[in-house]
C-alpha cells in the first residue's frame, strides 16, 4: 500500500518530465478512475459486512441442525430446519456475488484506467499539443506507461485486501470492547483447595437483576450434591462459584489452582477421543484407563475400529449424546484439578450406565480427596455417596449434612447395583482394544485422469449464458488490448511517415 502509489507517483513525475503538460490528459484519466474506485470501494465494504453477517447467520444455523441432527430426524422436523439453512446459504450466496461483482467493477475501472491512460497522453501530446511523436520519447514513454500499469492493476488487489482486512478488524475491535469480566473485589484466593460462599449475591453480567441472592455454602472435599427445579438456579451456582457472574454482594473465595468444569452440553473438538480426554495433560495410561473405565467407556470404545484413536468430528458428531457426556466428564476427572464442577452430567445417560459411573467414578479412588460438585437431578443414585446436599430453590440455597433433606431414598436394588459396580473386574481385552497402541491408516489414492462429464457438470453448474458472457468478456479485453498496441503503431508509423516526407524549397 506504500511502494505501490509512491511508484505510480514517480513514474507520472518522469512522464511529465518526458511529455510536459500534455500528459495531464493521461492523469485526468487516473484520478477519474481512482474516484469511481472510492466510490465503489464504499459500496464493497457495506455489502460485505452484510455477507459477514449472513455468513455468521447461515454458521450458527448449520452448527444447530448438526448438533440436533439425531432429534431433528427422529421427530420429522429436519426439513423444515433444513429449509431454513438452505434459506440462508442463499442469503449469503447472494451477497457473495454482489461483492464479487463490486470488487470486479473496482478491478475492471483500474485496468480500463490503465489502458486509457497511454492512449490519452499521447492524444494529449499529439492532437491537441501539437508535437511530433519522435521515436526518442515513444518508447521511454511506453515504458513508464507500463510501469504505471503495472502499479494500477496491482493496486484493486491491495483494495479489496484492505477492505476485507478493515471489515475483519472492525467484527473483531467490536467484540472486543465488550466489557470485560474483571475479577470482583470481594473475591478471595489466599485459601488453598477451599471453595466458599459467604452471603453472595450474583447477576449475569452486564445484568442488574439477581439471580442468586444470599449464598452462604462451604463445599468440602468430597461429593456435593446439587439440585432443585428445572431453572432454579443450579447451572447459575455453577456459573459463579467459576466467576462467571457479576458479584453484587458478598464474598466468592476460591482457589488459585484450575478448576474442572464439565458443562451441561458437552464441548469436543474435532480430534480423537484420546485427544479430547487429555485435553493437552500428559499421558498416564493407568490413570487414563482407569479413568475410561470409571466413565463406562471402555466397553463404547472397544466397538470403534481405531478404539479412543477414532476422531469423532465436529463437536462430537459421531458420537451419541451418552457417549459425549461421558468423554467430557472423563475429560474432567482425568484432569489434575481439585476442584470438578460437574453440570449433569447423567442426564443423557440410562440407568445402568448412570448407576455404573456413580459407583466407579463418585465412588472410586479417582475423585478420592477432591472436591467434587455435582448438578443432577438423580439424586437416588448419588444420595449414599454425598457429604453434602444443597437444595436451590427461586436462587436460594438450603444446606444440609446427611439424610436431614428430603430426598429419594436410594432403593435397595440400586444400593446392590452400586456394590456390584464395583466388584466388576476389567476385561484386558475389552481395554486392550479401547486403548490401541497405535493408529496407522493407509492413505487412499484414486488413478486415472477426471472425466469430460465431470467437467461438464461444472459447465452446467454455472449455467451457459454466465459462461457465455465470461467469454465473451475475455474476448473484449483481449480485442482492446490488440486495439491499443494497433493505436501506438498507427502513432508511430504516421510520425515516422511525416519525417520522411520531402519539403518543397518554398515550404
Amino acid at each position: 500500500m506504500i511502494n505501490k502509489p509512491l511508484g505510480m507517483i514517480l513514474s507520472l513525475c518522469l512522464v511529465w518530465n518526458l511529455l510536459g503538460p500534455s500528459c495531464l490528459l493521461g492523469v485526468a484519466v487516473v484520478v477519474i478512475a481512482q474516484i469511481l474506485n472510492g466510490i465503489f470501494a464504499s459500496i464493497l465494504v457495506k455489502k460485505e459486512r452484510l455477507r459477514r453477517k449472513a455468513t455468521d447467520v447461515k454458521l450458527q444455523q448449520v452448527s444447530a441442525y448438526v448438533e440436533a441432527i439425531r432429534h431433528l430426524r427422529w421427530y420429522g422436523w429436519h426439513p423444515v430446519w433444513l429449509e431454513r439453512i438452505l434459506e440462508a446459504r442463499q442469503s449469503e450466496l447472494d451477497l457473495k456475488v454482489i461483492t464479487y461483482l463490486w470488487t470486479n467493477a473496482i478491478r475492471f475501472v483500474n485496468i480500463l484506467g490503465s489502458g486509457l491512460l497511454p492512449v490519452a497522453a499521447f492524444y494529449g501530446f499529439t492532437a491537441l499539443a501539437g508535437h511530433e511523436l519522435r521515436i526518442d520519447i515513444a518508447f521511454p514513454a511506453l515504458q513508464l506507461f507500463n510501469m504505471l500499469q503495472s502499479d494500477l492493476r496491482e493496486i484493486p488487489g491491495l483494495i479489496t485486501v484492505l477492505l476485507n482486512a478493515s471489515v475483519a478488524v472492525g467484527r473483531i475491535e467490536a467484540f472486543m470492547k465488550e466489557p470485560n469480566k474483571t475479577a470482583d473485589d470481594n473475591s478471595a484466593s489466599t485459601f488453598a483447595d477451599v471453595l466458599e460462599l459467604r452471603a453472595a449475591t450474583f447477576a449475569w453480567p452486564g445484568l442488574s437483576k439477581n439471580v442468586l441472592h444470599n449464598l452462604t455454602i462451604s463445599f468440602p472435599p468430597g461429593l456435593t450434591i446439587v439440585f432443585g427445579q428445572v431453572a432454579a438456579g443450579k447451572s447459575a451456582l455453577l456459573q459463579a462459584l467459576l466467576g462467571e457472574l457479576d458479584l453484587h454482594d458478598g464474598e466468592l473465595i476460591k482457589p488459585d489452582a484450575p478448576i474442572g468444569y464439565c458443562a451441561q452440553a458437552p464441548w469436543l473438538q474435532s480430534m480423537s477421543i484420546r485427544d479430547n480426554i487429555l485435553f493437552s495433560s500428559p499421558y498416564d495410561d493407568v490413570r487414563y484407563k482407569q479413568t475410561l473405565e470409571a466413565c463406562a467407556l471402555t466397553a463404547d470404545l472397544a466397538n470403534f475400529k481405531h478404539g479412543d484413536l477414532s476422531n469423532i468430528g465436529e463437536n462430537g458428531i459421531g458420537l451419541s449424546g451418552g457417549q459425549k457426556a461421558r468423554v467430557a466428564l472423563a475429560r474432567a476427572i482425568y484432569s489434575r484439578a481439585k476442584i470438578l464442577l460437574l453440570d449433569d452430567p447423567l442426564s443423557a445417560l440410562d440407568q445402568q450406565t448412570a448407576e455404573s459411573i456413580v459407583a466407579k467414578c463418585f465412588g472410586g479412588d479417582l475423585v478420592k480427596g477432591r472436591t467434587v460438585v455435582l448438578v443432577t437431578h438423580r439424586t437416588d443414585l448419588c444420595k449414599g455417596l454425598a457429604e453434602q446436599l444443597v437444595e436451590i430453590t427461586d436462587g436460594t440455597a438450603q444446606t444440609s449434612q446427611g439424610d436431614s433433606l428430603h430426598l429419594s431414598p436410594t432403593n435397595s436394588h440400586t444400593a446392590q447395583t452400586l456394590q456390584d459396580a464395583k466388584m466388576v473386574k476389567v476385561d484386558e481385552a475389552q481395554e486392550s482394544a479401547a486403548v490401541p497402541d497405535k493408529f496407522e491408516e493407509e492413505e487412499h489414492r484414486e488413478h486415472g485422469g477426471v472425466k469430460a462429464a465431470v467437467y461438464w457438470q461444472y459447465i452446467k453448474a454455472g449455467r451457459l449464458k454466465w459462461w457465455f458472457l465470461v467469454i465473451l468478456s475475455a474476448a473484449t479485453f483481449r480485442l482492446l488490448m490488440v486495439a491499443e498496441s494497433w493505436l501506438f503503431k498507427v502513432m508511430l508509423v504516421s510520425a515516422t511517415d511525416l519525417r520522411r516526407i520531402p519539403l518543397m524549397p518554398s515550404e
